[in-house]
């Protein structure tokens, strides 16, 4: 801290953990459907926070994104443009393989056969 004024590196966030939970859930349903910037900065904040949820906050998000994009199936449209089904595309693929990862026994050999 050069001259009593803090760096932007040594700010930490003013969000507890208990908080996180509720705001990305609350953001997600406001987000679903809107056009522009939205969905790509809720995905960004998303992926940034992943690893304080705990898998059921995951698999809850999953199965948001999920119904949406059913709905998205029946009336075009209704998740915004083209670039915002893109995103939320994205995300549940994204989700789909970490949730996968994560039913995986510890110590399981992937493809190279590294444990």
């Amino acid at each position: 801290m050069a001259g009593g004024k803090p760096k932007t590196d040594d700010r930490k966030p003013e969000i507890g953990i208990k908080d996180l939970w509720p705001m990305l859930l609350y953001s997600l349903r406001y987000v679903l459907g809107r056009q522009g910037a939205a969905p790509s900065w809720w995905r960004d904040t998303f992926l940034r926070y992943a690893r304080f949820l705990t898998q059921d906050q995951m698999i809850q998000i999953l199965e948001e994104i999920r119904v949406e994009r059913a709905k998205e199936t029946k009336t075009p449209g209704h998740l915004g443009g083209v670039q915002a089904l893109g995103v939320w595309k994205e995300l549940e693929t994204w989700l789909e393989v970490r949730l996968k990862l994560a039913q995986e026994p510890k110590g399981t050999p992937n493809r190279w056969g590294n444990r």
